[in-house]
């Protein structure tokens, strides 16, 4: 959700014209009364009970979410709308009704919650302005984030072909054989002058692992870079014309894979933010409840 949409331009309207509003009648109230202005006052719990309601209602997004038909026939998007600059305004109203007064423990707790949710909802916003458009441009076909499991098995069952085709498998089952012997201290890699032993080396070693594990960044194949190195070493290889061709189909599959571990990475720091606001949110309302029923009784 961009908040230079045009759409965007009526919700923050109304969020200045409210945010100056109530700041400019907290200033009035604070200069009439001889003790300042104190959360007490008439307008003290017309701001906290504004900003109870606006947090309630900003929480209302995760149970429409709920529901697969539209609740009480609101589209999804102005609710997130509402959720945005309403949830802002929670915020405002709830440090307006503190007065710049921290009161007791309970009262510190809802302060600190109150910033903290709106600080992480800010930077959900922000995360929303740019990952989004980062997807667009580094990657080519962005994928449901829940298929890039599948994806990346199904190229490395394509690679597997293609490394067949140039091997075949008698060797590359040695091959495998032989780098886990060396890999568990059991045995060392013999040097072999073959090509193709080189290849389904390179395979076993460095290609299978990029393409096998869900997260790549620790390898060298996720570098594009030096990706591009070692292929051209791969090439130097004394392979026939068809063998380099699924070379190139190998290589095209690894930027597949760069582009899907990246995507994934994306779509992390996209959502992470979520982890914080949500619990963040919810506990700030249910405290919110205790402090206005603390207030109100003792």
């Amino acid at each position: 959700m961009l908040v230079t949409e045009k759409k965007q331009r009526p919700w923050i309207a109304l969020t200045l014209i409210v945010v100056l509003t109530s700041g400019i009648l907290y200033a009035l109230v604070h200069r009439s009364r001889s003790d300042g202005f104190t959360a007490g006052s008439t307008v003290g719990l017309y701001f906290g009970a504004a900003g109870f309601l606006l947090m309630v209602f900003a929480a209302m997004l995760w149970v429409n979410r709920l529901f697969k038909k539209r609740w009480l026939l609101v589209p999804r998007r102005i609710w997130m709308r509402g959720h945005l600059w309403l949830g802002l305004l929670s915020a405002w109203f709830v440090l307006l009704h503190c007065g710049g007064r921290m009161g007791g423990k309970l009262e510190q707790i809802v302060y600190v919650l109150t910033i903290v949710t709106a600080l992480t909802g800010i930077y959900g916003l922000l995360l929303q302005q740019f990952v989004p458009r980062l997807l667009n441009v580094q990657i080519d076909r962005e994928l449901p984030q829940l298929q890039v499991d599948h994806v990346r098995m199904d190229l490395l069952r394509q690679s597997n072909k293609l490394v067949e085709s140039i091997c075949g498998s008698g060797l590359l089952e040695s091959e495998m054989m032989r780098w886990r012997e060396n890999r568990d201290g059991a045995g060392q890699l013999e040097n072999t002058d073959d090509p193709k032993s080189h290849f389904a080396r390179f395979y076993v070693a460095e290609l299978r692992p990029f393409l096998n594990t869900p997260d790549p960044r620790s390898l060298r194949l996720n570098d594009r870079l030096i990706s591009k190195q070692i292929f051209g070493q791969v090439r130097a290889f004394d392979l026939s014309a068809a063998d380099v061709q699924c070379v190139d189909q190998i290589e095209d599959i690894c930027e597949r894979r760069r582009q899907l571990a990246l995507q994934t990475r994306l779509h992390w720091h996209l959502h992470s933010w979520l982890v914080l606001h949500v619990p963040f949110s919810f506990a700030l309302i249910a405290l919110s409840c205790v402090h206005a029923v603390m207030s109100v009784y003792y």
